[in-house]
């Protein structure tokens, strides 16, 4: 698969950015290519909390992910709320999944945060429960088995029902899926991969088909697939009906 044009589907982002309207979602690309050690405590949007967890990945690549995501989203939320992105609060879910902290956010801004490989994505929206995951492509991955083993019987028989071509886009599409709904519903790993099931054709827009024992949920989702570069899969799920996608580049600058 083929990034899209930089200058056409992810442009730079506004030095004067804000998500300001209600019924519109970002999604925005951050780079994680290795340009030098990262340094957490030189990064001043990191609270000490934040810094001794950064410091606790002695390998650099989760380090730098950690790190520059979380600056990321502090900026973000900093200028969609007008405080410091330092005193941006967070809360954490039962099952981990990060929100701004209630009494920083009347208006509920939402985000979520996958990243993969050199990339990262956040998005952001308003009174809306977000869900997104990126997934890079692994040529030597074991498509067929990890279906075999994680996807509902549903998601097998339409990602082997594939032309041969399109069964590593689809498995992608399945995966990102998936985890876009795990991260949307805070459930996490706690709930079985089994037991919901998503479109698998790449050839048509993303949907949550089937949840076990909830046969409303499905009608409470909607998704959408996007590349931020090449060989990089997806997926956005979001609730409270259609809206407008806007993509932009991240600049630390």
């Amino acid at each position: 698969m083929s990034a899209p044009p930089d200058g056409e589907l992810w442009p730079p982002m506004p030095a004067d950015w804000t998500a300001a309207s209600r019924d519109e979602l970002h999604l925005v690309r951050l780079s994680l290519a290795d340009t030098g050690p990262v340094i957490p405590a030189e990064i001043p949007e990191l609270t000490p909390d934040e810094v001794r967890r950064a410091e606790r990945y002695l390998v650099e690549r989760p380090r730098r992910q950690f790190a520059l995501t979380r600056r990321a989203v502090r900026r973000l939320c900093s200028r969609c709320l007008g405080i410091a992105p330092r005193d941006v609060a967070f809360e954490f879910t039962q099952f981990g999944k990060p929100t701004v902290a209630a009494a920083q956010n009347p208006d509920g801004l939402a985000f979520n945060v996958s990243h993969s490989g050199e990339w990262a994505v956040i998005a952001l929206g308003w009174r809306r429960t977000l869900g997104v995951d990126i997934e890079t492509v692994d040529h030597r991955t074991d498509f067929h088995g990890l279906a075999k083993r994680f996807f509902s019987p549903s998601e097998q028989q339409q990602l082997f029902a594939l032309p041969e071509a399109l069964q590593q886009a689809g498995f992608y599409r399945v995966w990102t899926g998936k985890e876009a709904y795990l991260k949307a519903t805070g459930l996490g790993m706690s709930f079985p991969l089994g037991d919901f099931t998503v479109a698998a054709d790449p050839r048509q827009p993303p949907r949550l088909l089937e949840v076990a024992s909830q046969p409303q949920e499905p009608a409470r989702w909607t998704a959408a697939a996007f590349t931020p570069a090449r060989d990089v899969f997806g997926t956005l799920l979001w609730d409270h009906g259609p809206a407008t996608i806007h993509h932009w580049t991240w600049s630390s600058e």
